[in-house]
């Protein structure tokens, strides 16, 4: 039985005094994937509902967490570009696939379990409380920085960036959640797809105007709290590999037509765990 049967299972029991049949069946809930005018629609709300002379606190306080939850929230959101986290091993067809609302025909490679949901909204958290931080000692400029290039089709968001007094040059911050395994694998340096994710992000802000000079990594370890700190510089051999993807998948794109497929098979792991794999071998 899946852990999704298994938690569909327990929300029949009858549980009139516990609590997790109740986490259990808001975890199972999809995402709302609220707009940004929605957003701030409910900001207002909030605001409104706190100045009002019949306030109600517990109202406010329910609001706020879920105006948080949904801000921190934002890689469940639909696809419009391409995003750097992928560039590195992502297949260019799938991509494709992705910008043109191609439908899914392996619908079970784009489930997240509950369990990887809960996992992934921790992280969010820790993510907001690093930047709180981050803020209040001066060097946090900016945090959820948006990285949009329209010709590259490349749009995601760095966790912040930051500057130091005294000097006009600007850093890329990642925030890195790890568990204790991951955290003791760390040799003096962050993970090559972590580089490579932020060179992306740099390179692109520096495209834009900003005086990039590098990128601070913060890692977490979720089991002890322990904190690593790195500075890079943007890799350029990566940035370069990952504008030469994004204009290959971008020219296909305005041409409609499929970029060639990677996989030679469908039996290949690659295939298997791609949400389009029927769609590209015509199955």
């Amino acid at each position: 039985m899946s852990l999704r049967d298994k938690i569909l299972k327990a929300k029949i029991k009858k549980t009139s005094t516990r609590l997790l049949p109740h986490l259990q069946e808001e975890i199972l809930k999809p995402f709302p994937g609220y707009s940004p005018r929605q957003l701030k629609k409910h900001s207002l709300n909030i605001i409104k509902e706190a100045s009002s002379e019949e306030r109600n606190d517990d109202e406010i306080m329910k609001s706020v967490l879920d105006l948080l939850f949904v801000s921190l929230s934002s890689e469940r959101k639909g696809r419009e570009c391409i995003h750097p986290s992928e560039l590195k091993d992502a297949c260019p067809r799938k991509i494709y696939y992705d910008l043109t609302h191609s439908p899914v025909t392996n619908p079970s490679a784009r489930e997240i379990p509950p369990k990887l949901k809960l996992i992934f909204d921790v992280g969010h958290l820790l993510h907001a409380y690093m930047q709180q931080k981050l803020f209040k000692s001066g060097v946090l400029k900016a945090a959820e920085v948006d990285v949009d290039d329209e010709d590259l089709m490349i749009g995601g968001k760095a966790d912040g960036i930051i500057k130091f007094e005294g000097s006009d040059d600007e850093y890329v911050l990642e925030i890195k959640t790890i568990n204790d395994y991951g955290y003791r694998q760390l040799k003096g340096a962050p993970t090559e797809r972590h580089q490579n994710q932020s060179s992306i992000y740099g390179g692109v802000l520096r495209r834009n105007g900003r005086p990039i000079k590098g990128i601070i990594f913060i890692y977490i370890n979720k089991n002890t709290q322990e904190i690593k700190e790195y500075l890079i510089p943007i890799n350029e051999k990566e940035f370069s590999e990952a504008e030469e993807k994004c204009e290959y998948i971008v020219e296909h794109y305005k041409k409609k037509e499929e970029p060639s497929r990677v996989c030679p098979s469908s039996k290949e792991d690659l295939a298997n765990a791609c949400a389009y794999k029927d769609l590209c071998f015509k199955i």
